[in-house]
């Protein structure tokens, strides 16, 4: 269940993101919130990773750890947060879920949360919790003007799905990041998939260590026991041989007290 919404403060949760504006249920601004909010709060898994603490999509907790303790999260924590907070402004929002792309095929249904806007007579997708994904909404059933980004219908499993592709810089060629569908689903219907990613032997989540964020010109990630400095197309790869460097890395590329988690030595 979804914990009551009471003491989430949509200003707090604004200054959180670096957002400045005077927020309207509007395009630009839900350009300039998700800009914001990829930029401030980073893709990470360490509670996950380091089995902390376990993750409810309890909406109150959840708050508490990224406005309040400034920290990051996956996807059904940055999203479910995000939609809270849209639903406040005005916007309407709907969430939706993904099959993430693998190398032989995709994941099961629910393995990822991403929005729906409903802005005017059009729907736009909207994820903050995907890691390196578009920082601006994609419009649903966009020309097929060039982009970084496009949505592409195709069918799975004799389903029809709207394929979330990304552009490589180096080849001009697009890559599946992730499938989905347009149904609404509440924040409930991901528990079980929730559930999954935290305990199942084989989960992603608990095999690899990942903490993300976008900055001008690039990215910062910690991969395992890598730092990737991926700047203006150059990568530089730094290994963390401790966990006094990862909390170093931690506190100055993404801003984030490495002594809220519990970290293997």
């Amino acid at each position: 269940m979804i914990s009551s919404e009471r003491n989430m403060n949509e200003s707090r949760y604004l200054n959180r993101i670096g957002y400045t504006g005077t927020p309207m249920a509007d395009l630009a601004t839900l350009k300039s919130i998700l800009r914001c909010h990829v930029a401030n709060i980073p893709f990470e898994n360490l509670d996950i990773f380091y089995k902390t603490s376990y993750i409810n999509l309890d909406l109150r907790a959840i708050y508490d750890k990224i406005v309040n303790v400034n920290r990051g999260g996956y996807c059904y924590e940055l999203n479910g947060l995000l939609c809270w907070l849209l639903k406040s402004i005005g916007f309407k929002v709907t969430m939706v879920a993904g099959r993430v792309a693998r190398k032989n095929g995709y994941g099961p249904e629910m393995d990822h949360m991403a929005l729906l806007v409903h802005l005017d007579d059009n729907k736009w997708l909207v994820d903050a919790g995907f890691g390196d994904f578009s920082t601006e909404p994609i419009l649903i059933g966009n020309s097929n003007e060039p982009a970084d980004f496009r949505l592409v219908e195709i069918t799975v499993d004799s389903k029809k799905y709207l394929d979330a592709q990304k552009r490589k810089p180096a080849t001009g060629q697009y890559t599946s990041e992730y499938i989905f569908t347009l149904k609404p689903h509440n924040f409930e219907d991901f528990a079980q998939r929730n559930h999954r990613q935290q305990t199942e032997p084989g989960s992603f989540f608990l095999q690899n260590l990942i903490c993300s964020i976008p900055v001008k010109g690039g990215r910062y990630s910690i991969v395992n026991n890598r730092f990737v400095e991926t700047i203006s197309g150059i990568k530089k790869i730094t290994l963390i041989g401790t966990s006094r460097e990862q909390a170093q890395l931690l506190k100055q590329y993404f801003n984030m007290d490495a002594s809220l988690v519990a970290v293997r030595a």
